[in-house]
């Protein structure tokens, strides 16, 4: 009897309702979609560059990448990355003709993708614009630039 009352009192513990099964053609979450590019270990200004990529030159103001991968791709990497009011698509070429580069210095960049004889090109260029010199006068700013007030040459001879 004290068996029997013991068996109705207990009860089998709540289930789990059945977990939700992802559709068999979804990616996996530590999967890339066809065409996600990689992040890889170079970085140019700031802009961590996806993996697999060249760097063809690096300059004070500008830089030339290549990379295996097609364009569309390419700029899908770098949306994420870049704050930019918008973006220029002509043929197979893509530009951001003013972006900044996320986490980086405060500077400006035209940044353009094309299509390269071993996969894309991206070409990154500093078009931040100089800072005025503050505290000059007018006069003085003229007398900087190598020009009278009236424009003409402090020094003919030394333009030559």
């Amino acid at each position: 009897m004290a068996l029997a009352g013991l068996s109705t009192s207990c009860k089998d513990p709540p289930q789990k309702p059945p977990t939700e099964v992802a559709a068999p053609d979804a990616p996996a979450p530590d999967r890339l979609t066809p065409g996600q590019l990689l992040e890889g270990d170079d970085e140019v200004f700031g802009l961590r560059l996806p993996e697999h990529t060249t760097l063809l030159a690096v300059f004070r103001t500008s830089a030339s990448v290549e990379g295996p991968y097609d364009p569309l791709d390419l700029a899908a990497y770098l949306k994420p990355r870049l704050d930019a009011s918008h973006v220029e698509m002509a043929g197979d070429h893509i530009l951001f003709p003013k972006a900044r580069i996320r986490g980086a210095k405060d500077e400006l960049f035209r940044i353009e993708i094309a299509p390269a004889p071993r996969g894309t090109s991206l070409q990154l260029r500093n078009i931040t614009p100089l800072r005025a010199e503050q505290g000059l006068s007018e006069a003085e700013r003229w007398r900087k630039a190598g020009l009278a007030p009236d424009g003409r040459l402090l020094d003919p001879n030394g333009m030559e």
